[in-house]
């Protein structure tokens, strides 16, 4: 009797404990997925649910309008699950800095977003969305396809960087064939049949993400493409502490 009484507390604690780390997991999926599903309804509103190069101005300041928004969509859900970990002790990394990093990193190789900002963790991107919805020709189709790749890189970037964090590895890996698909939308929207060249974007990695970046740049190309995963892939740069990942834009 003694000894049941003592065991008795202590497994009820770890079943509570056990369904109280199942719900966190449920509840950090179906905001990754809210995340997900608003974006691609908000991009179904501005096309029309139309395919293939994206054309009339009105519809493409409206998808770089939803892209940015579901830009920092992703970042505040990073920024969340990480505060909540953080809270529980189960997270010591630094405090990220998503909006400044993927933006500095993506000012630095296309001018175009020099007028961007990033403030209090999110990113302004309006007015460069609009300016690309004012030009005709030839030269908006560059100008577009321009905004469209750095501000898919940026997605791209972000969604590493929460695969290799610990408090949302496990939810983006379970989201990443939803993802891909929308990526593959996203990247249909170009106006040409070029390639972009390949990009560098900054982004935070913690010390902890280390192992986990260094096994995916170390594979080889199928075993990279088993971990990765990704049809769209942006690259990381490795800042002091940061790990330097290399991946391939790819467009339609």
């Amino acid at each position: 009797m003694v000894a049941a009484s003592h065991t008795e507390p202590a497994g009820w604690q770890g079943m509570r404990n056990q369904l109280f780390g199942q719900k966190r997991e449920r509840d950090a999926e179906d905001g990754l997925l809210r995340v997900i599903t608003q974006l691609q309804t908000a991009l179904a509103l501005a096309t029309g649910l139309s395919e293939g190069p994206l054309r009339a101005p009105g519809a493409r300041a409206q998808a770089l309008g939803a892209m940015q928004d579901g830009l920092n969509g992703l970042i505040a859900w990073h920024r969340e699950q990480v505060a909540n970990a953080r809270t529980l002790g189960a997270w010591a990394g630094p405090a990220p800095e998503l909006a400044r990093d993927v933006l500095a990193g993506v000012q630095a190789l296309r001018p175009l977003f020099e007028g961007a900002e990033a403030s209090g963790g999110a990113l302004d991107c309006r007015d460069l969305a609009q300016s690309v919805a004012q030009l005709r020709g030839t030269e908006s189709d560059s100008f577009f396809n321009d905004a469209l790749d750095g501000l898919l890189a940026m997605l791209e970037a972000v969604y590493m960087r929460i695969s290799v964090d610990a408090p949302t590895a496990t939810t983006a890996a379970t989201l990443r064939d939803l993802w891909n698909v929308m990526v593959d939308e996203l990247r249909a929207f170009r106006c040409d049949e070029m390639q972009p060249e390949l990009e560098l974007v900054e982004v935070a990695v913690s010390d902890r993400s280390a192992p986990v970046l260094n096994d995916v740049m170390t594979a080889a190309p199928t075993q990279r493409d088993e971990v990765m995963m990704p049809a769209f892939r942006a690259p990381v740069i490795e800042l002091a502490r940061f790990r330097r990942l290399e991946l391939e834009m790819v467009a339609c």
